[in-house]
């Protein structure tokens, strides 16, 4: 009888201890995914933070263009505006050099207004607004 005993004493140790064990495996299975969690928590956060920085660059960037634009714009009127004060002055020859520029002045308007048009076109084709859709 003792043996019997000594032996179900024995399983239910045996029991006891795959329990313990099982135990512990599991609540380090759960430690090991809180990690897991909190490292993916964090890589959210800095993808965010870094969608953030590049949305302030890009609108940045669109920005300093669109005054870059307007400064370009201002520069061609004022170069246009010496170039006809030029040509409506009462004592001046025509000679090659101002037939130059205004051919120059001409092929620069006519390439502006190609590049805009070029530009709408590639909007309207690829659903994007280019810097004078906006």
């Amino acid at each position: 009888m003792d043996r019997r005993k000594s032996e179900a004493t024995s399983d239910a140790d045996h029991r006891e201890l795959e329990a313990d064990a099982r135990e512990d495996l599991a609540e380090a299975r759960e430690t090991w995914l809180d990690a897991r969690e909190a490292l993916a928590d964090a890589r959210d956060v800095v993808r965010a933070e870094r969608g953030v920085a590049a949305q302030a660059i890009v609108s940045d960037a669109s920005t300093r263009d669109d005054e870059a634009g307007e400064r370009d714009a201002v520069a061609d009127e004022r170069e246009l505006d010496a170039s006809r004060a030029g040509f409506v002055s009462a004592n001046v020859e025509y000679g090659a050099a101002q037939k130059a520029r205004r051919a120059a002045a001409l092929d620069r308007a006519d390439a502006k207004a190609d590049r805009e048009s070029a530009a709408t076109d590639r909007a309207e084709l690829t659903d994007e607004a280019g810097p004078h859709q906006r």
